[in-house]
């Protein structure tokens, strides 16, 4: 009984860290009648292997679409219109991406930058950000940004804002 009591509180000791600089959150966790370290330890590691699965399906499913689209694109010309421009005939900060997209699967650099500059240029912010995301779901099961995590969307944000609004005056 003592056993139980003692796995039940949160962890006391140093937190698992799922191979990264910031350590995963302590949890309680709740034990049954007869629970013991290793089926407790099974147990998360299990929950983190279904969502890294969960997380692989929906980016491969996400990456064929993407693939998908890129290539009737290239072949057709068609892509999906932009609303924005469509009813004001400005240009809104993502104008351009699909282009941009099909520039960086031919590595044309270049022709990417000229396409949609400001989102070329937060590709690499944006790409810490996915990291950070997938890391804290997977082995914390949130999504909730750290606070300079959320800084750092404000500021992208602000980016994008002040690129709509400047590339349409020039």
């Amino acid at each position: 009984m003592e056993n139980q009591r003692e796995l039940s509180m949160p962890s006391q000791g140093a937190p698992s860290t799922c191979g990264s600089v910031r350590p995963c959150a302590p949890r309680e966790i709740a034990v049954a009648a007869v629970a013991s370290p290793a089926n407790l330890a099974s147990s998360d590691l299990s929950d983190r292997c279904t969502r890294a699965r969960r997380l692989a399906k929906a980016a491969g499913i996400a990456l064929v679409v993407g693939l998908v689209y890129a290539v009737f694109f290239a072949v057709t010309g068609i892509g999906v219109p932009c609303v924005f421009h469509e009813l004001t005939g400005l240009l809104c900060p993502g104008c351009g991406v699909s282009r941009m997209c099909l520039d960086l699967l031919r590595l044309d650099f270049e022709a990417a930058f000229h396409h949609n500059a400001a989102i070329l240029c937060l590709l690499p912010a944006g790409a810490v950000l996915a990291a950070v995301l997938v890391r804290g779901y997977v082995c914390e099961g949130s999504m909730r940004l750290p606070t300079w995590a959320n800084v750092l969307v404000i500021a992208m944000v602000v980016v994008l804002l002040v690129f709509g609004v400047v590339r349409n005056l020039m």
